[in-house]
């Protein structure tokens, strides 16, 4: 890497056609922990986001959301264990329920008693669900705001015909294609052969740091960019994460931290998971 250009200057853009600079030192110093997302932790080197080529620079997809009948409850009517009559979810989750689901409280660590209701009557203007004992009504527990109401299956009378049918329509995103860097590394000749502690080479120890600021940049803009095409200047910014996530998101901040993340990550391994 020690390619000196007319300038008297080690550049990334002097080096003559036909160099090969190799890059796989580089790549393979770039901790994952600095990109989880790009270098995967745990994966072997393997990124965990997807990738393709794009033609445009706008790409599109559809993505459409399961009808998994759970939904996080609003309301409640009747108290506790053999009271609990009616439960309210949102409208827009009342259509994943059908009359004849059979209900358990997700709240954490309440699942396993095993107390189960049953559907009734299902309002779809208001998202009330009118709910009977089935199993252990007795010990069914007192469903509070932002407890999960799982369905478990349907008890449907032998030979009847099945609920009324479910779909969901897709939906289209879109997002823009960012163009990152390039970034010029330069350094003269007599910085090239300073001496430095533990350095051997400092041009490729230059070209290291850009090349892991690089990285980590767009580690971020994967995360918390915001998509917008520049068409007046030829230039766009790629939405991240966080664009596009609109719900799970904390009451208080649409932002993750370290604390949120944390207490996510143990209730994942309580209930025997890997984060």
């Amino acid at each position: 890497m020690s390619i000196v250009g007319y300038s008297g200057k080690v550049t990334s853009y002097d080096l003559a056609v036909g160099v090969k600079i190799s890059m796989d030192e580089i790549i393979y110093m770039i901790s994952p922990i600095d990109s989880p997302l790009i270098n995967g932790i745990g994966t072997d080197g393997r990124q965990l986001l997807a990738s393709s080529s794009v033609d445009q620079t706008t790409f599109k997809w559809m993505d459409e959301e399961l009808l998994l009948p759970r939904a996080q409850i609003s309301s409640t009517a009747g108290g506790g264990g053999a009271g609990t009559t009616e439960i309210t979810v949102s409208t827009s989750d009342i259509y994943k329920f059908q009359i004849g689901d059979l209900l358990n409280n997700g709240a954490e660590g309440e699942v396993a008693n095993g107390a189960i209701k049953i559907i009734t009557a299902i309002t779809t203007g208001t998202g009330v669900i009118e709910v009977e004992d089935w199993a252990n009504a007795s010990v069914w527990p007192v469903p509070t705001a932002e407890d999960t109401i799982i369905c478990v299956g349907t008890a449907l009378v032998e030979g009847s015909d099945p609920g009324a049918a479910r779909t969901a329509d897709r939906t289209i995103r879109e997002n823009y294609t960012q163009i990152f860097g390039p970034t010029k590394v330069e350094m003269t000749r007599t910085e090239q052969q300073i001496s430095r502690y533990g350095v051997s080479d400092e041009f490729a120890k230059q070209l290291y740091g850009r090349s892991v600021e690089n990285v980590i940049t767009r580690e971020q803009a994967y995360l918390y960019g915001k998509p917008r095409d520049d068409t007046a200047n030829k230039r766009r910014s790629t939405g991240g994460l966080m664009n596009f996530i609109t719900t799970n998101t904390d009451a208080t901040s649409n932002c993750l931290d370290v604390a949120e993340l944390q207490t996510l990550m143990q209730k994942c391994y309580n209930a025997g998971g890997v984060p």
